[in-house]
């Protein structure tokens, strides 16, 4: 809570955090366990980001060595390498194009868009068939909702990720991998079966 505080209190911590110049609105240790995971998988190493935002995440996973394929709503500047989707990561237009990218092989997808239960929720089902056995579909600020930050928030990806997994035996929560310090608590979800 505190890490996370600070840096909403005062710029500092991890959102201090820049790459080749961007914002990324990730937690540094994130950063380095799904750099991790990218170079774990093996080629192609296909990762989709929903939630774009200054685009530094997304340099930050094609310097990792993935391609990269990223949406979001609104786009600013372009990042070289990286493809950008601009759109509503829900819509059937965007799905359909991201299968049409993955071919079902994404090594790595991750939800860091709308934080909302009923919105990730929808991204779940949509984007969990495109992983591969052995990928992982990553959902982000899963300490929302009192998780523990945020206690006013409602409904969010840790009750979505609960339900999602109430439901299937394909996914599971991979904690080995997950850093001590995250945002992302229970949300690394990789794909068994």
């Amino acid at each position: 809570r505190l890490y996370h505080q600070r840096g909403k209190i005062d710029g500092t911590a991890w959102c201090a955090t820049r790459w080749r110049g961007r914002r990324v609105a990730q937690n540094p240790m994130d950063l380095l366990a799904i750099a991790r995971i990218i170079q774990e998988q093996d080629d192609p190493r296909l990762l989709v980001e929903i939630g774009t935002g200054e685009g530094g995440s997304a340099a930050f996973w094609h310097d990792a060595g993935a391609r990269v394929l990223t949406i979001d709503l609104v786009f600013g500047k372009p990042t070289n390498g990286v493809l950008d989707l601009a759109g509503d990561s829900c819509s059937a237009g965007i799905v359909e194009q991201v299968r049409d990218w993955t071919l079902g092989n994404a090594a790595v997808i991750i939800l860091d868009g709308d934080h909302h239960a009923t919105t990730v929720a929808q991204e779940l089902l949509f984007y969990a068939s495109m992983i591969r056995l052995g990928g992982y579909l990553i959902v982000c600020d899963t300490h929302f909702n009192g998780h523990p930050i945020d206690p006013a928030f409602g409904p969010g990806p840790w009750e979505a990720v609960d339900a999602f997994l109430a439901e299937r035996d394909d996914f599971v929560r991979d904690r080995d991998i997950e850093p001590m310090l995250t945002f992302n608590p229970g949300g690394y979800l990789r794909r068994v079966r």
